[in-house]
């Protein structure tokens, strides 16, 4: 594995905080597979608790993709697992690739979805393989997801609520509390469906029409995946509202 750790790290040792990026990492890739490898390595890991917000640079240092997070504890493993995880799903959905388009919502919303895919993942794996101090810690992981769903907007009439949204997202890709809901609708899928971490690894693969549709986005995504991920991308796009037909 080839990720390096700069910045500072308060309250801990960058052993100690180098460990705990290498199992965040090792989780998400043994959820989503080797193509999280090509995306996202080799990679920079800096942490600036005065930042003011965590986030995947466009700009590479040298060979190297570079995330930025903003914990103000290094003894925060599930702040730093969430906002890792969040950063390397942008690494993974070719983020720099396409900078600026009106579905960008629905990569950011992607992000935060593997934010509790791999929280919960990890939780899994700590408790059953990790050494004691992760196995007593895999708790907090959960609790962690659990705050964040509880704080989740309840949604009855999703159609509503994105038809209702939707201009707001186009304009402002980054709208966490539109994120969160479009992330917990399609966590589930994402469960049933783990091969649909690949699919995301096609995101930013062409240039979204200013014109197009929703729907239009997620069939030209669909589009560019490979027969295997077309089932299961209906899903996504049938828990969107809008169920693509496969060509």
């Amino acid at each position: 594995m080839s990720i390096q750790l700069i910045g500072d790290w308060p309250n801990t040792s960058i052993s100690d905080a180098d460990y705990i990026v290498g199992e965040v990492y090792r989780s998400f890739q043994l959820l989503i597979g080797p193509v999280l490898d090509e995306k996202a390595l080799p990679l920079i890991v800096q942490n600036d608790p005065e930042a003011s917000c965590p986030r995947a640079l466009y700009a590479k240092v040298g060979v190297r993709n570079h995330i930025l997070l903003n914990v103000g504890s290094g003894s925060r493993w599930s702040q730093i697992a969430f906002q890792l995880s969040h950063e390397l799903t942008h690494l993974l959905s070719n983020h720099r690739e396409v900078q600026t388009h009106k579905y960008k919502w629905f990569e950011e919303s992607l992000c935060e979805l593997g934010s509790r895919a791999n929280l919960k993942h990890m939780a899994r794996l700590w408790e059953t393989h990790g050494l004691p101090d992760l196995s007593s810690y895999s708790h907090h992981l959960d609790d962690y997801v659990q705050e964040r769903e509880r704080n989740t907007e309840q949604v009855n009439k999703f159609d509503d609520w994105l038809g209702r949204h939707l201009p707001e997202m186009q304009q402002n890709s980054v709208l966490r509390e539109r994120n969160d809901v479009i992330a917990a609708r399609l966590l589930p899928v994402f469960e049933q469906s783990p091969e649909l971490w690949v699919a995301v690894s096609f995101l930013n693969t062409w240039t979204p029409n200013p014109a197009d549709s929703l729907e239009d986005y997620l069939s030209d995504w669909q589009h560019q995946c490979p027969p295997e991920l077309q089932q299961p991308l209906s899903r996504v796009a049938e828990r969107m509202g809008t169920l693509t037909e496969i060509a």
